[in-house]
């Protein structure tokens, strides 16, 4: 187990040192490039993961509070009528 948790932090802190040296460095371009331009920034990386997170959740949220239909009665042919004896064994028998 330990062993496990080892490789994960090694992967986080590789993921985090990416993020670090290439995509920090490009969105700060980006973000520049765009201000030259008149426009708006763009979201940061945990933005559209808070963004997505909440949709989703969202989601799940409505289909679980979603209300279950009620599943029809069976036929009235599959019953049978009131007062009217079925085949099998009598009373008393």
């Amino acid at each position: 187990m330990a062993a496990a948790e080892a490789a994960i932090r090694h992967a986080h802190a590789e993921a985090q040192a990416h993020r670090t040296e290439c995509y920090d460095v490009a969105k700060e371009r980006v973000d520049a490039l765009r201000a030259q331009l008149g426009l708006p920034r763009l979201p940061n990386i945990e933005e559209d993961i808070d963004a997505l997170v909440a949709r989703y959740l969202e989601e799940r949220r409505r289909e679980v509070m979603r209300p279950v239909k009620p599943s029809p009665p069976p036929a009235a042919a599959s019953r049978p009528a009131a007062g009217k004896a079925t085949r099998g064994r009598g009373r008393g028998r």
